[in-house]
């Protein structure tokens, strides 16, 4: 990100972001909270009492102190961007819901895959498949909690949701890096993921749930990801879309 990008809607190419947003910082890890155990000798304390303490309650990090963008000044991860209302040209629903208490109102979210960026001074313009975000994102969990099956689900996700929205995707990473090819791709070879998924779990929360589940959650939209699993499914012989109850696939990276 530059002074000269300019973030727009990857369907009308309207301008989302203001001019005002001159600061792009990448957000640490999802675990950077626990990990600071291990790189602090001197921890920070945010408790002025004499009995001070490093407990959750009063320390000066953790899961209750989050970490949001501030005016003119946004956040960046593996999937989205992460601003302030008053830093877009235009209006988008809230995100406060998906962190709970931890996120403010007024603190939203833009998913990479919905918008493209455009060089102001070159005009040109990047985007990329949906597909890429997500497997950065799956990638960055394996290596920082060393887990290899993933539930995921619709970030408003509920035990009482019924319908197609209330199903996830449960996903297993066979091979993180691989290429494939194939006579119906025009660009071949491609580097992906060889993955093994469920694609319609009915309430994917209770899974998580399940006593000696090793799967990780990751909320975010999944109905283009499932149809882009369906999608590399039929790329593969007959013989080899199944492996006992998983179907087999590949998620591009």
């Amino acid at each position: 990100m530059t002074p000269y990008t300019e973030v727009t809607c990857r369907i009308c190419h309207a301008s989302i972001v203001k001019e005002t947003v001159n600061t792009w910082k990448d957000l640490p890890s999802e675990n950077w909270a626990e990990m600071m155990d291990f790189w602090h000798c001197h921890k920070p304390d945010t408790n002025d009492s004499p009995e001070g303490g490093y407990s959750s309650s009063n320390k000066g990090y953790g899961a209750a102190n989050s970490i949001g963008p501030t005016l003119g000044v946004a956040l960046v991860d593996a999937t989205c961007f992460h601003l302030l209302q008053a830093d877009c040209n235009v209006h988008i629903n809230p995100v406060g819901k998906r962190d709970g208490e931890r996120l403010h109102s007024l603190h939203l979210k833009l998913y990479k895959w919905e918008v493209s960026l455009r060089n102001a001074s070159s005009m040109t313009r990047e985007e990329y498949p949906e597909q890429r975000f997500i497997a950065a994102q799956l990638l960055s969990m394996i290596e920082s909690q060393g887990v290899h099956r993933f539930v995921l689900h619709n970030p408003d996700a509920s035990h009482e949701d019924q319908g197609d929205d209330s199903t996830g995707i449960l996903l297993w990473i066979f091979n993180p890096d691989m290429f494939y090819s194939s006579t119906f791709m025009p660009e071949s070879p491609k580097r992906a993921m060889k993955v093994y998924y469920k694609p319609r779990v009915i309430n994917p929360l209770d899974v998580l749930e399940q006593e000696g589940s090793k799967a990780s959650e990751v909320k975010m939209p999944i109905q283009s990801l499932r149809q882009a699993l369906y999608a590399s499914t039929r790329l593969l012989p007959a013989s080899a879309t199944k492996f006992q109850q998983w179907a087999v696939g590949f998620l591009e990276r």
